[in-house]
């Protein structure tokens, strides 16, 4: 039994076996360079950032863009905002879902709420860009 078991292992070699896979060396490390910048490539760049600027809205967009329409204004209504940009569309959307959403807007903007107070009416507004529940905005004292 032992001897039957001797020629089994005598038979198996490491020869069956594939050779170990060779270390290759680390790739060289690439050299960077730099490349000059064409300022049309810079004025793209600086077009896109912009872009991509004017659809995040913040609490301090809101602020400023409420300064800049109430005036003097005490009291404003949603259908009396002038849109003149991108950024001043996506506030008066922000503007109007703060008002049916009152509790995701105090934790997305709480100083427009400490300053503002934003009530929604079931009046529908419409204006030359959009049509939506109209929305009067008063300024606190």
């Amino acid at each position: 039994m032992r001897a039957r078991l001797l020629e089994q292992f005598e038979n198996f070699s490491d020869s069956r076996f594939p050779a170990p896979r060779r270390q290759q060396p680390p790739p060289q490390p690439k050299v960077l360079r730099a490349r000059q910048v064409s300022e049309l490539a810079k004025a793209r760049i600086a077009l896109e950032r912009e872009a991509r600027r004017a659809i995040q809205i913040d609490d301090a967009a809101l602020n400023d863009f409420l300064e800049r329409q109430m005036a003097h204004r005490h009291t404003l209504e949603s259908r009396q905002l002038v849109v003149e940009t991108v950024r001043d569309y996506f506030c008066v959307l922000n503007l109007q879902r703060a008002a049916r959403f009152q509790p995701g807007a105090k934790r997305q903007f709480p100083k427009l709420l400490r300053q503002y107070e934003l009530n929604a009416t079931d009046d529908w507004v419409e204006t030359e860009y959009l049509k939506m529940k109209n929305v009067v905005i008063v300024k606190r004292l």
